[in-house]
């Protein structure tokens, strides 16, 4: 996988099972993507991008409270 921003997002949730909030993606994502960012703003709206993506993708499933691995 390359060490891009995306590629180590998707990594990372990829990895994660069972139920996960958007806070435990951004306590796992954040510390090993921050240097691609100039601010945390700018980071979390890029996350929520590539949340978003991966369920519309079928890669994780979505409830109005949580996340989940499929």
């Amino acid at each position: 996988m390359k060490e891009t921003p995306g590629g180590i997002f998707v990594n990372e949730v990829l990895k994660m099972k069972g139920k996960f909030t958007k806070n435990d993606i951004l306590d796992t994502v954040v510390p090993k993507i921050k240097k691609y960012f100039s601010n945390r703003e700018e980071m979390e709206k890029y996350i929520s991008r590539k949340i978003d993506t991966l369920c519309e993708y079928r890669l994780l499933g979505k409830t109005s409270i949580y996340y989940f691995s499929l």
